[in-house]
């Protein structure tokens, strides 16, 4: 039943009900449903997600933080590449850029996993978005390679199959 809430409390973000979303994850997350159980590690994620969002970075870096801390097994290695790129997401918005492209390079890394490219195939594409961002941060000759990296994202991924974390947020991103 936790997991239906949480999936139930992300389709309420999409459709505009944050608010009634944020209560309904926090229940699930601070619920008695054990380390690593999965109901809590997806509530835990659409819930940062959301705090980011919002402008709440720092509870939303606390969230995937602790997440990082469950993950050991092999088994969980797509929860943690994308917790990993969440937290550059997160990271790109506090424009702290160099520990942004840190994790959005470890996020690719573990998105190549079997199961994560069976699962989640459009992964490794979102995090070239969170590399490009941080790389853009940095200006420099790191600008350029910003730019190839979304070339690589605009090849790798119809619009349909992945989200673009900067949409909404104008004169914010990879490309300004």
């Amino acid at each position: 039943m936790a997991l239906l809430r949480a999936r139930y409390a992300d389709m309420l973000i999409e459709t505009g009900r944050g608010e009634e979303a944020e209560r309904i994850l926090r229940e699930v997350v601070e619920g008695e449903h054990g380390r690593g159980h999965e109901p809590m590690l997806a509530a835990r994620i659409f819930l940062a997600l959301l705090l980011a969002r919002t402008g709440r970075t720092a509870e939303a870096r606390v969230h995937l933080e602790r997440l990082l801390d469950e993950f050991g097994s092999e088994t969980l290695s797509i929860f943690e590449g994308f917790t990993l790129g969440s937290l550059a997401w997160v990271f790109d918005l506090e424009e702290r850029y160099e520990a942004a492209f840190d994790l959005a390079r470890r996020a690719y890394e573990r998105s190549l996993g079997a199961l994560s490219l069976m699962v989640a195939p459009q992964m490794p594409a979102v995090h070239l978005i969170s590399a490009a961002w941080a790389l853009a941060g940095l200006g420099g000759p790191s600008a350029r390679t910003a730019a190839v990296l979304l070339g690589a994202y605009e090849g790798c991924c119809r619009p349909v199959t992945c989200r673009r974390p900067w949409s909404g947020r104008t004169g914010r991103g990879p490309r300004n």
